[in-house]
């Protein structure tokens, strides 16, 4: 994917000033590196963080940093009201 697409809230959680944080340096880098890649990639990404598929991504995360991942990737995406995997 090249750019990400109009209107898409990735990375987006800086605007404002006010800094990402999950209360984990490596997952907050992580949450800005993947919403890089754009809205549906971000898709992908917790869908597969739901099945609990490993994604090169996710290396070097362990159980609970793969969950507040998901989390917060979750919470960016809600902003389209559509849920990974969703019609």
């Amino acid at each position: 994917m090249v750019g990400r697409p109009v209107g898409c809230p990735c990375p987006g959680r800086r605007r404002g000033g006010s800094a990402l944080t999950t209360g984990s340096a490596s997952v907050d880098r992580r949450v800005e590196a993947l919403c890089g890649h754009g809205c549906g990639a971000v898709r992908e990404y917790i869908q597969a963080l739901r099945d609990g598929r490993p994604l090169p991504q996710f290396e070097g995360l362990d159980a609970g940093e793969r969950r507040l991942l998901q989390q917060e990737l979750e919470s960016i995406m809600a902003v389209y009201g559509r849920p990974p995997g969703g019609a």
